[in-house]
C-alpha cells in the first residue's frame, strides 16, 4: 500500500513539469509564429519602395523578373535642381537606365536588365547632379555604341529616392 501511494504522487509531477515547460517555452513559440506571419505579410503586400520622394509601382519588391521587364512609379518631391534617374545596383557596381524627365509626375519604361539569372539587384530611382546626369547619358550612348555597360563604381551626387530588390528570372520573360 505504501508504494502504490509512492507510485500515485508520482504521476502528478510529470504533467506539472509539462506544464513549466510548455509554459516557459510558450512566449519563444509565439513570438516565433508572430515573426514569420508578419514577415509574410509585409513581404506579400509590399508594392514598391514609398518614400515621401519617390514611389516604385513596378516591379514589386522581391519579384523576379524576365530580361525585358517594366517600371513604373511616381515622384512626390524633388528639389528643383535634380535629375532624376532610373539606375540597376548589384554588388558590381551602377547601371543607368532612362533619365525621368524634368516634372514628370509618373513614369513608365520598359527596359532591359544584362545582369545574370538569378542575381538580385535593385532597380532605384535615384536624384543626381547635372554633371553626373551628363555622366549617365555619356555611359548610355557609349554603351549603345559598343555594345558593352560596364558598371559604373562612383558617382559623386548619387541620392536614392526609392528602391526595390528583384532578380532575373528567364522563365518569366516576355520575349
Amino acid at each position: 500500500m505504501n508504494s502504490s501511494a509512492t507510485r500515485h504522487s508520482e504521476k502528478p509531477a510529470a504533467p506539472a513539469n509539462l506544464y513549466l515547460a510548455g509554459t516557459a517555452a510558450f512566449p519563444i513559440l509565439f513570438a516565433t509564429l508572430l515573426t514569420i506571419v508578419i514577415k509574410s505579410v509585409v513581404a506579400f503586400d509590399t508594392v514598391g519602395a514609398v518614400t515621401r520622394h519617390a514611389e516604385i509601382h513596378e516591379p514589386r519588391n522581391n519579384q523576379p523578373i524576365g530580361r525585358h521587364y517594366r517600371v513604373s512609379g511616381s515622384i512626390r518631391q524633388v528639389p528643383e535642381s535634380a535629375k532624376l534617374f532610373v539606375i540597376e545596383r548589384d554588388s558590381n557596381g551602377i547601371y543607368p537606365k532612362v533619365s525621368i524627365p524634368a516634372g514628370s509626375r509618373h513614369w513608365e519604361y520598359d527596359l532591359y536588365t544584362g545582369l545574370p539569372t538569378g542575381m538580385d539587384f535593385r532597380v532605384i530611382v535615384v536624384a543626381i547632379d547635372q554633371r553626373d546626369h551628363d555622366r549617365f547619358i555619356r555611359w548610355l550612348k557609349n554603351g549603345e555604341s559598343t555594345g558593352r555597360y560596364p558598371p559604373l563604381n562612383s558617382v559623386q551626387s548619387i541620392t536614392e529616392l526609392s528602391a526595390v530588390t528583384v532578380s532575373v528570372n528567364t522563365a518569366t520573360n516576355h520575349e
